[in-house]
């Protein structure tokens, strides 16, 4: 009978230390619960040129595998994606995730879809004796006019343009 009661003390006592500390972290002060429920954010680091490009043949190979076609879920779609993104990528750069490729995809996919549509109207109305350089230029400077940021996907809208 002295061991139950042994028994029972200690676990009283246990349970007032977790009583003890859940008081001392109820009373700590919002900005120190938020601090501790909240890891802190890793520093963004930006796409190099030949990531971004990664990206695109990511995404076309991704979307133009005739096995799979558009029988996938999201989430499995852009895992697909980021095992093909790990193909094209150089050696040395830093691994992205299923998170971090439809971000980037988000800010590619609006900008070459507007300049294609330039693009391909200047194909269209075409001046005699115009080089594919000066449709290109004569491209850009229109995108550019029309209020966008300077278009700088040239490369990104060659994997794309056949998609």
């Amino acid at each position: 009978m002295a061991v139950a009661v042994a028994v029972a003390v200690a676990v009283v006592a246990a349970v007032d230390v977790a009583v003890a500390v859940a008081d001392r972290a109820m009373s700590a002060a919002p900005a120190e619960r938020a601090a501790a429920q909240f890891k802190p954010k890793k520093k963004a680091t930006h796409y190099t040129k030949a990531e971004s490009i990664a990206v695109a043949r990511a995404w076309d190979v991704a979307t133009s595998d005739p096995i799979v076609g558009t029988d996938q879920t999201k989430g499995s779609f852009w895992k697909r994606a980021v095992l093909s993104y790990n193909k094209f990528k150089r050696r040395g750069t830093k691994p992205r995730d299923a998170e971090q490729l439809p971000k980037k995809w988000s800010r590619i996919l609006p900008a070459t879809r507007r300049f294609a549509g330039i693009y391909q109207n200047n194909l269209l109305h075409e001046e005699s004796g115009r080089s594919e350089a000066g449709l290109k230029a004569l491209s850009m400077s229109q995108y550019n006019t029309q209020g966008n940021p300077k278009f700088t996907m040239w490369e990104e809208y060659l994997v794309l343009e056949d998609c």
